[in-house]
C-alpha cells in the first residue's frame, strides 16, 4: 500500500505569504537606501546560531553538584 502525499495547505500558504513579505520589506528597504544582502542575514544567523551552541555546550558540560 503506497502512503498518499497530504499537502498542508496552510503551512504552504504561510511559507509563500511570509516569501512575499520578505522579498517586499527588502525591496523597499533597498529603495530607501538600506542595502540588505545575503552576508549581512547570514552573519547575523550564524552568529546567533554559534552564541546558542556555546551557551549548550557550556551549560550541558556544567556537572553541578550539591555542596
Amino acid at each position: 500500500m503506497e502512503k498518499e502525499l497530504q499537502i498542508d495547505t496552510v503551512t504552504e500558504r504561510a511559507k509563500a505569504i511570509t516569501a512575499i513579505v520578505v522579498t517586499a520589506i527588502v525591496n523597499v528597504l533597498n529603495v530607501l537606501g538600506y542595502a540588505l544582502d545575503l552576508d549581512t542575514w547570514l552573519n547575523a544567523a550564524l552568529s546567533i546560531a554559534s552564541a546558542a551552541c556555546v551557551a549548550w555546550v557550556w551549560w550541558r558540560n556544567n556537572n553541578m553538584t550539591e555542596a
